[in-house]
């Protein structure tokens, strides 16, 4: 296990809801989804099924569909424990330390901030936690402004930076602040006054700006070969498939393509700079494929019956024929998302954008029943265009904490709307977004059958 993948499964395991799964996993065997939900207690399926996409590579579904734990989910598991197990006598040995062994001197308190669209810490926050006591951990916050304070009054509190989109920093603070952060996309420097309340739309720029900044910054140090300025590996890669089968793809920096390929066999081509950047692997249920650096082009044949899609910081363009489509994941961090899928039915879609842009045009076909999709904008932007057979009923309800959201259904335009017979209906659309910063779109087209 190397340290790139460490930091990455460390970084996973914060949430306990993924600690659980991992100790679910490893104490009770594989389990479904559901079972997984029921256990943990999370109600959300989309909630649920975030924290699952983010135990990837210690998490796999078997050819049963059932979860369990991968080799490293195993190394993982053991090393909670052993974590779990020291834990006790190193906090009481930690306390003894930090007081001297005098009685009523204990370790700082940390508070987390997070969840919010914007953080001032400024000096009346960071007095009060330090008379009380306390260190500032500030995590998931779009914007966040630190004051000009005195300097052993900020080294004295802030505790870390963690998971935001642009820190606002006094220039003196820079190297100081930079050392307490962790996947922070921009942090910038003032003189002066601190900024004042950009709105949601200037954060969205900036937060689409910093992630197409990262998007550069991950190819060029990945030595993407469309810059030429670095030597690259070709490989050539290629699986039978079975008339309906599950495709897998994992793209940490670079660009991802996928479509649909004539034939029957599921063709690949990856420009790498080492051996061990990209991963390629038949299972009895479909492929997985895992690029770390470098670009991935894949022919992929009709039937496939479940999409998992993964970008961390890249670009990915996606269009497929997609009438065998029963379950598609595409989740988005840091970088940009073309989809276009037709020949939908009857199925289920979850579209994940964390810090990044997305465009999706998805074309549905005739089916029975009812489909089901969900999107999640963290921090970024999503268009969503649906094409859907006229006598599809729609439900449509978006939600937003933080950001801007808007639905566009034959003349109308809000946050929610429902045809009036869409209990009815034989086929039926439900859409839920949630947006905690960014901007969502979502477009709904009527399409006439020929004739």
């Amino acid at each position: 296990m190397g340290n790139g993948a460490v930091e990455e499964y460390l970084k996973a395991l914060m949430h306990p809801v993924r600690r659980m799964i991992i100790r679910l996993l490893a104490e009770k065997g594989s389990l479904t989804y559901s079972e997984l939900m029921r256990l943990t207690k999370v109600d959300d399926s989309g909630t649920f099924g975030f924290h699952l996409r983010g135990l990837r590579g210690l998490v796999r579904k078997n050819e049963e569909g059932e979860y369990e734990l991968t080799s490293e989910g195993w190394r993982v598991y053991r090393a909670l424990k052993h974590l779990e197990a020291l834990g006790a006598s190193e906090e009481q040995e930690a306390e003894v330390q930090a007081g001297g062994g005098e009685v009523g001197v204990s370790k700082w308190e940390v508070v987390v901030l997070e969840d919010r669209f914007r953080l001032d810490v400024d000096y009346d926050l960071l007095s009060r936690l330090r008379r009380e006591g306390k260190k500032l951990l500030v995590r998931d916050i779009m914007t966040v402004v630190i004051h000009d304070v005195p300097e052993e009054l900020l080294d004295g509190v802030l505790e870390g930076i963690e998971d935001c989109v642009t820190v606002y920093v006094p220039k003196r603070f820079r190297s100081l602040v930079q050392l307490r952060s962790r996947d922070v996309l921009t942090l910038k420097e003032y003189e002066g006054e601190p900024p004042k309340g950009e709105g949601i739309l200037g954060s969205l720029v900036s937060a689409i700006g910093s992630a197409v900044s990262s998007l550069v910054s991950a190819l060029f140090s990945a030595g993407f070969p469309v810059f030429g300025n670095k030597a690259y590996i070709r490989k050539e890669v290629e699986a039978d498939v079975k008339d309906r089968y599950r495709l897998a793809v994992s793209l940490k920096a670079g660009a991802l393509r996928v479509e649909t390929g004539e034939g029957t066999r599921l063709v690949g081509e990856a420009r790498i700079r080492r051996e061990e950047d990209f991963k390629w692997r038949a299972t009895a249920s479909g492929v997985e494929a895992e690029l770390q650096g470098g670009s991935l082009s894949i022919k992929a044949p009709r039937g496939v019956e479940e999409l998992d899609a993964e970008v961390r910081s890249g670009s990915l363009v996606l269009g497929l024929d997609a009438g065998a489509l029963r379950d598609a994941s595409i989740a988005l961090s840091a970088g940009s998302a073309s989809v276009h899928m037709k020949g939908l039915g009857r199925c289920v879609v979850d579209l994940d954008v964390n810090a990044g842009s997305m465009k999706s045009l998805l074309e549905y076909g005739a089916y029975e029943g009812e489909s089901l999709m969900e999107v999640k904008v963290s921090s970024g932007s999503a268009t969503l265009r649906l094409k859907v057979p006229e006598d599809v009923a729609v439900d449509l309800d978006l939600k937003h904490s933080a950001g801007a959201a808007i639905a566009e259904v034959e003349g109308f335009r809000g946050t929610s709307y429902r045809d009036p017979h869409y209990d009815a209906a034989k086929a039926k659309l439900k859409l839920r977004g949630e947006v905690r910063a960014g901007a969502l779109r979502v477009v709904v087209e009527r399409v006439r059958s020929p004739g």
